[in-house]
């Protein structure tokens, strides 16, 4: 598992025999020397006029509120932070002033923010973070790494917990960022990162040496649950976002080496003009991962990998192992797994692999396919699908349309994405319960799979023999993906688990030899069982 990879370098346990520990509490008074819990300090007021060293430590009340805005002016270091948190009983709250942030620090770092609830007094406030990290130093330092840990935030308009460097060539910002059993909701964007990104610009360093985000959970925020840019490298695991409105679950963009794993996504609503996805690797995201996810019933697509106008090339990308159960509610939106240079960069050497897409009607008067694929098709306008699309596969997944449904199609590619070198389809499984298999291809619709195959024999081939599947691919119970809720379920989830006699383990057939593939053609059926920590397909 990757959730350790970081925490070799967050030796938090040195301390200095220097360090103090400072209380505050609402029956404290400023003129108190706030260095014990007898005689604390009253207010944020009194903190921010302190200076800090490494290992000093704030401890606000259990149960109690401060108002206004916590400025952080000092840095501690990576292994000794300044501790920010609660003493008592329970979290204590910071509660800051209309679009105020609760917590602020610019040019510094190396803090380990604990056990707090951050609100903001305004019900409307349309402005104002939980937590606000900035860096403008324009040398491009990177200050140390910053830990937020059992943290609730909600109520901002801007962010819950925002992270980024100045738009600056030289990228300031910070060693990492740890995030850790963190519910944001309720806000203008659950968490969000940045750093300089300027298109084909390869940076010196990113803003983030790496970021972490485990255990946590993004919900009913206006726009984003969690958008991550600017990071070197990171790992999202085990978390969820749900019931965000406008853009969507969780999406990289102008990062790199990002994996994404074992979480949930669901619920999340499109605005007037797009998006509302489950998870998204956008512009300038490159050799990022989301691998053994689960997502179902948003507004729009499942797994996305998008770009956007002027963004650094996308590319390298792979999704695997995921599942999206209904997913593309509404009737604007095409595909459960998608691949789109919406603008004018391209993506480039980008997979999806060994994925399942279930879908059941939803009685629009659009297309809903399993796979979309849209190419360059100037006619759109510049910079709008002038990036283009090469070297891309979708490979070796399970596309299971069930139930009678016009609207229902198995995989639809547009323009610029229909041939081999620009999208490849090799290996998958196609199954409708209804028999009904349309395809759309090249603007036009294919009664069935065979249909298309006659037309397109560069798709879905290894030299001259078929790789596609026809059959039930025989998982032990399908639909019911989206009573699973917390990532602890998924490993005893039943659904898409494949039966003892399911083609997708080869148990009852032996597909290398009835399509006399290639020897080193990889037949990787089993993987799908990764999102229930299955390693020994035997067991079926």
């Amino acid at each position: 598992m990757m959730r350790g990879f970081l925490l070799a370098g967050l030796v938090l346990l040195a301390t200095d025999a220097k360090a103090v520990d400072y209380f505050v509490s609402t029956n404290g008074s400023d003129s108190n020397l706030g260095t014990s819990s007898n005689a604390p300090w009253l207010t944020l007021g009194r903190i921010n006029q302190a200076r800090f060293f490494p290992g000093d430590a704030i401890h606000f009340h259990g149960g109690q509120t401060f108002g206004g805005t916590l400025f952080l002016k000092s840095s501690g270091i990576t292994t000794n932070p300044i501790v920010i948190d609660s003493y008592g009983t329970g979290p204590a709250t910071l509660s800051a002033l209309s679009n105020q942030d609760a917590i602020n620090a610019t040019n510094q770092g190396g803090f380990w923010i604990r056990n707090l609830s951050l609100t903001n007094s305004d019900p409307n406030s349309t402005n104002g973070c939980g937590i606000n990290l900035y860096a403008t130093n324009a040398k491009g330092i990177h200050f140390p790494g910053v830990l937020i840990q059992n943290v609730e935030v909600a109520g901002f308009g801007d962010t819950g917990i925002k992270a980024g460097g100045a738009w600056i060539a030289k990228n300031p910002g910070w060693d990492f960022l740890w995030v850790s059993h963190v519910h944001s909701h309720d806000n203008g964007e659950g968490m969000r990162t940045y750093g300089y990104t300027e298109a084909r610009y390869k940076p010196e360093k990113y803003a983030f040496g790496s970021i972490s985000v485990l255990d946590s959970e993004f919900d009913h925020n206006n726009s984003s649950g969690l958008e991550l840019c600017g990071a070197g490298k990171g790992v999202v695991e085990r978390s969820c976002f749900h019931e965000n409105f406008s853009i969507g679950g969780c999406w990289t963009w102008g990062a790199r080496n990002i994996v994404i794993q074992h979480c949930i996504s669901w619920g999340n609503q499109r605005s007037d003009s797009t998006d509302g996805f489950g998870f998204d690797l956008d512009g300038g995201s490159q050799e990022c991962i989301v691998q053994s996810c689960l997502s179902y019933e948003n507004d729009t697509v499942g797994f996305a990998i998008y770009d956007y106008p002027q963004s650094a090339d996308t590319k390298n990308n792979t999704i695997r192992y995921c599942i999206s159960e209904n997913d593309v509610r509404l009737d604007q939106e095409w595909g459960s797994f998608e691949m789109e240079p919406y603008a004018d960069t391209p993506i480039m050497g980008c997979n999806i692999v060994n994925c399942v897409a279930y879908l059941t009607t939803r009685g629009g008067t659009n297309p809903v396919s399993g796979f979309e694929a849209y190419g360059r098709d100037p006619g759109f306008g510049a910079p709008w699908y002038t990036g283009g699309i090469s070297s891309c596969s979708f490979r070796n997944n399970v596309i299971y349309l069930d139930g009678p449904g016009h609207d229902l199609r198995l995989f639809t590619c547009n323009t610029g994405s229909i041939s081999p070198n620009q999208v490849n389809l090799q290996g998958n499984l196609y199954y409708s319960s209804s028999g009904n298999t349309p395809v759309s291809f090249d603007g036009n619709i294919f009664p069935s799979f065979s249909k298309w195959a006659g037309f397109y024999p560069k798709q879905e081939h290894l030299g001259k023999s078929s790789t596609a599947r026809l059959v039930n691919p025989l998982f032990l119970s399908v639909g019911s993906a989206y009573l699973v809720n917390d990532t602890a379920l998924m490993d005893i989830m039943p659904c898409y688990r494949p039966g003892y006699w399911s083609p997708c383990l080869g148990g009852g057939l032996n597909l290398k030899k009835l399509f006399h593939l290639d020897p080193g053609y990889q037949d990787f059926w089993e993987i799908p069982l990764s999102l229930y920590g299955v390693s020994n397909i035997g067991a079926y």
